[in-house]
């Protein structure tokens, strides 16, 4: 009886040009196609074509690419791996990349400078021809260095405003203004906002947004209504910064996340709180994912274009990578208010 690793033998170039009784050389040149400008006869080919077939042969695509330089690989580099905004996305860029025929290898820098950098250098060195990238705080350098060694790249939920490179974002700050100001008009003027990162574009964008709409409605910023979360010790900076704002002496009255995880996190702290939404405080949340429609309240919401973004960033990445792009291609996608009764209009669902 064979053994059960003997049926899963992973089939070679030499066990074809065994089963064929010709060199290892020529089956290489055969399944590179290089067998014409090798003078390897069709019908010689054929039968190479077919006992590779039969015998199931799947190409070592990392030992390919050492040989070519071609490796058919992108790189998905994201930020938060357990950030759902990222998770759902990878599965659209794995399924996107496939049409084209790219593999797609993924990361996760954990918003780490130092961890993105390990991650760039080691994919660089599996052959990887080209990277979507959501770049952490402190990777300027990083990202730049990529450009000026021609490596193509797009960069996805956040840019670099004084570097000139394809990106796929968001209008954050239209959606944090419109967010906000839908607050307002509902009489509310003490409104309270958790952010995180604001360094990074799209943070700050958020947080100018959630600024504007206050001053556009006469309503003075206070800089101490602004929730600073810990990335590092996240759970516990969201709920001490969400009960900061409910109790006295700040009483805010409505919160608006600036992260849907934030905006489950802080959720759990209000229900903990016996605080009742909308009728004790009213919520608002950038990101819309499935769990809001599930709560006894269903949660207002700005809803991303994430199968967008990650279509356009791959179409954008390949476009590079087969020399069909024209130039840089910065996308700016607008986003949906989700409009249901935690804002503190009950007429919504």
């Amino acid at each position: 009886m064979k053994s059960q690793d003997n049926n899963h033998k992973v089939t070679s170039l030499q066990d074809i040009a065994k089963k064929l009784g010709v060199s290892v050389t020529l089956v290489s040149l055969v399944l590179n196609g290089k067998a014409k400008q090798s003078r390897i006869s069709d019908k010689i080919a054929e039968k190479v074509l077919l006992m590779a077939k039969e015998l199931n042969y799947r190409p070592n695509q990392l030992a390919r690419g050492l040989r070519t330089g071609k490796t058919n690989t992108i790189a998905f580099i994201m930020a938060d791996i357990s950030n759902i905004f990222f998770a759902r996305m990878a599965r659209v860029v794995e399924d996107e990349a496939e049409k084209y025929g790219y593999k797609v290898m993924f990361g996760s820098s954990d918003e780490n400078p130092v961890k993105l950098e390990r991650m760039l250098n080691m994919f660089l060195e599996r052959k990887v021809e080209g990277f979507i990238i959501s770049p952490t705080l402190g990777s300027l350098k990083l990202i730049r260095q990529l450009k000026e060694k021609n490596i193509p790249f797009v960069l996805i939920d956040r840019f670099f405003r004084n570097l000139d490179t394809n990106y796929v974002v968001v209008d954050n700050f239209d959606a944090s203004y419109k967010a906000v100001s839908h607050l307002t008009k509902f009489g509310y003027k003490k409104i309270g906002t958790l952010s995180i990162f604001p360094e990074l574009t799209q943070m700050n964008d958020r947080l100018n947004g959630y600024k504007d709409a206050l001053s556009d409605a006469g309503i003075r910023f206070e800089n101490k209504y602004v929730g600073k979360v810990d990335f590092e010790n996240f759970r516990e900076s969201v709920y001490e910064n969400v009960r900061k704002l409910l109790m006295p002496p700040y009483n805010i009255r409505a919160l608006y996340f600036q992260t849907c995880i934030m905006g489950i996190v802080g959720l759990e702290c209000i229900r903990e709180m016996k605080f009742r939404v909308p009728l004790d405080v009213a919520v608002v949340s950038f990101d819309d994912p499935a769990e809001y429609k599930l709560f006894e309240t269903p949660v207002t919401a700005i809803k991303q274009p994430i199968d967008e973004i990650g279509l356009k960033a791959v179409n954008i990445l390949v476009d590079e990578l087969k020399s069909k792009s024209s130039g840089l291609q910065k996308v700016v996608l607008p986003t949906r208010f989700m409009v249901r009764r935690s804002c503190g209009n009950l007429r919504y669902g």
